[in-house]
């Protein structure tokens, strides 16, 4: 009898690890993020190349903001994308609010030329794609824009794209995803907490 219990709480512990073991109930999307979480994204292709922006429908003012950029090659050939390698300025990356109105750009976000793309850079490196394969970028948007007052948001990336490798062949085109919407919220009161007495003078 004993060894008849301890043999089927081995086989209920063994069920329970399987089905913990499932594939598919976890899950993981493209961008890298569980399928279950919270997260708004944008899709746009042209040339056999795709383009999807993600990022977290709702996030509370002052907390970072993170928007992956993920870029995969469909077709037969390779891709390259930017044309710098500062990693920013490779995209032209816009927020506006609710009312159509361009976001303020913080110091770094004026120095990195997300919103303007200098015409000249001092050396061309693009980063290639070969086909099948897939490049993520994720950006602070926090750190390029001002986001500290709560309300609804939307953003679009542009980044070049050149099938030779060669700005000048001709053959290179911007890709475009656009109207991602999220939501900035309000952040939470500041913390109050009563001090003993005995703290409260050493404090005074």
């Amino acid at each position: 009898m004993r060894y008849i219990i301890i043999a089927g709480l081995l086989s209920i512990a063994l069920a329970i690890a399987l089905g913990a073991a499932k594939p598919g109930t976890a899950g993981a999307n493209d961008t890298g993020k569980p399928e279950g979480e919270d997260v708004a994204r944008k899709k746009s292709a042209k040339n056999d190349v795709e383009m999807t922006l993600s990022a977290k429908n709702a996030t509370p003012a002052g907390e970072s903001l993170p928007l992956e950029v993920v870029i995969r090659n469909k077709g037969k050939d390779v891709v390259r994308y930017g044309p710098t390698d500062a990693g920013y300025g490779d995209f032209q990356i816009l927020v506006v609010d609710a009312a159509g109105k361009g976001g303020p750009l913080t110091r770094m976000g004026k120095a990195s030329g997300v919103v303007t793309r200098p015409a000249r850079f001092a050396k061309f490196t693009p980063k290639p794609i070969r086909p099948g394969e897939a490049c993520a970028i994720r950006f602070n948007l926090a750190l390029l824009y001002d986001l500290t007052l709560a309300g609804k948001y939307g953003a679009s990336v542009a980044v070049e794209i050149y099938p030779a490798g060669s700005p000048k062949d001709g053959r290179e085109f911007v890709i475009k995803a656009a109207d991602l919407t999220f939501e900035v919220t309000s952040p939470a009161p500041p913390l109050t907490k009563k001090l003993a007495r005995s703290q409260a003078e050493k404090g005074s």
